[in-house]
């Protein structure tokens, strides 16, 4: 049943995307321990977690940031303890059009409030994933992982400001290699002339 499901979701994810699948599946560096990076995440205070993220680096891996610029990450603590999300990207180049994808993500795992489920409107309700915050200080920078036998080894770099030094990415991008993690596809995210966000 788990096979057929994979199946599926690889089918929903081909039919309804126009990107092609870029850069290689599998679990590889620290993901390939699934319940050892669940127990490395960060005690997540949500409220304080909440607001605008910007992406500064990615794995290329992740096809739904294919094409994409400026892109960004809202956190919203919504009334039933639900956090909200909406990621936005422009298309094509900085003025492009801006798309915004929105979801949930819920603190399942009490034992592991860093470990969030996360699912995305339209997905089969099957086609849930995982954010994993891995290291964070709440005003500066947050790093996220994602380990999951379908998606594969995700990782994101984000921060509070919109552009930051390369020195500065570099270094965050070294954080997450020291924790184990395989960065060896991390690709940088144009945050240079992009259109003001709120």
């Amino acid at each position: 049943m788990k096979v057929l499901a994979a199946v599926i979701f690889a089918a929903y994810i081909v039919a309804t995307s126009a990107v092609p699948l870029v850069g290689e599946w599998g679990l590889k560096g620290i993901c390939k321990q699934q319940e050892k990076v669940k127990d490395m995440t960060v005690n997540l205070n949500v409220p304080e977690y909440a607001g605008l993220w910007f992406e500064q680096g990615r794995s290329k891996s992740f096809i739904f940031d294919h094409n994409c610029y400026c892109t960004a990450a809202n956190y919203t603590l919504e009334s039933n303890g639900v956090v909200g999300v909406a990621n936005s990207c422009a298309k094509g180049g900085v003025t492009g059009t801006r798309t915004t994808t929105s979801g949930t993500a819920s603190q399942d795992d009490k034992q592991h409030p860093g470990y969030l489920d996360i699912h995305f409107k339209g997905q089969p309700s099957f086609a849930k994933g995982v954010y994993e915050v891995m290291a964070t200080d709440y005003k500066t920078y947050s790093i996220v992982a994602s380990c999951t036998e379908l998606g594969g080894s995700l990782i994101w770099i984000l921060t509070r400001e919109q552009q930051i030094p390369d020195t500065q990415f570099d270094a965050y991008v070294k954080q997450a290699q020291d924790m184990g993690f395989d960065v060896d596809d991390m690709v940088r995210t144009v945050q240079t002339g992009c259109p003001a966000l709120q």
